[in-house]
């Protein structure tokens, strides 16, 4: 299609953005197979671990997004006219987010996994690296 209304930037930015929106939807799908799975209580001891697992990764996720403050968004689409953040959980670690949430599922696994719960767990794993390497990639050329 041509003619004066045609923005080619403007098509690789609302590319670039369904893209990002394609990610978190695949990614909620791939939490919400975790909610169907099969769960099982394990030892005590294993639900202490996975229980300190699963609170760590939820005050690594929180304290991601205060981190980010409006920098943060929902997909991994850089937002114009703010920083990169660099401090906080940033300094020790690429993609904090995603451990956060790693650790929380984790967690739920080491306490009451089965193994298709850890199936899906290592699905969300790889997700998460085939993610952040996308995402590297918005990162490199917003900033």
């Amino acid at each position: 299609m041509s003619g004066p209304h045609r923005c080619p930037y403007r098509e690789g930015v609302d590319r670039t953005r369904l893209i990002g929106w394609t990610w978190v939807i695949v990614q909620f799908a791939i939490l919400a197979a975790l909610l169907v799975v099969p769960w099982q209580l394990h030892a005590p001891i294993l639900l202490s671990i996975g229980g300190l697992l699963g609170v760590c990764g939820g005050l690594l996720a929180l304290s991601v997004s205060r981190t980010l403050g409006e920098a943060f968004t929902p997909t991994p689409v850089p937002r114009t006219g703010v920083h990169l953040s660099t401090g906080g959980p940033y300094r020790s670690l690429r993609h904090p987010m995603y451990v956060g949430i790693l650790l929380i599922v984790l967690g739920a696994l080491i306490a009451a996994g089965t193994w298709p719960g850890w199936i899906v767990g290592g699905v969300l794993a790889v997700f998460f690296v085939l993610k952040s390497h996308w995402e590297d990639r918005q990162l490199a050329t917003a900033y």
